[in-house]
């Protein structure tokens, strides 16, 4: 059984997430457990202690209130954990495996998929760092 951690489903995102995880997790023979958080700290901990007491051996958790502290806790207890977020954190703690998005990649195949319907006039709302854009901009798309 895998445990799932996610801020909510009802983000578009984090619902096609849990849906992928399910049925990968399916095809190799396990169940998962949806634990939505709403980006609480209090409902976080409660279900992280909701899956340890039903024998949860692995849990994938998108969070941006867990603690490097806490994730050591969860892996000196054995859970096997997967941190899914924006950015790696240099103190993830040993043990603790990270899964992202490549942005650079995402933006590259979003830019040539609208280049290839025959847009010509394409414009970019970002928050994101400058160079996630320059091989876009190298090719002469943006």
């Amino acid at each position: 059984m895998l445990g799932l951690l996610v801020p909510t489903v009802a983000n578009p995102f984090f619902g096609e997430l849990a849906v992928a995880i399910e049925q990968a997790a399916k095809l190799q023979g396990f169940q998962v457990v949806l634990c939505n958080t709403l980006q609480s700290a209090a409902s976080e901990l409660e279900s992280w202690a909701q899956l340890a007491s039903l024998g949860v051996r692995g849990v994938i958790c998108s969070s941006a209130v867990v603690t490097t502290e806490e994730l050591e806790e969860y892996v000196a207890m054995g859970l096997c954990v997967v941190a899914v977020g924006e950015k790696q954190s240099d103190v993830l703690p040993v043990g603790v495996d990270f899964v992202s998005i490549d942005h650079t990649k995402a933006i590259t195949l979003a830019v040539e998929h609208l280049v290839w319907l025959g847009h010509r006039s394409i414009n970019l709302y970002r928050r994101l760092r400058s160079d996630d854009f320059q091989s876009p901009i190298e090719s002469g798309w943006l």
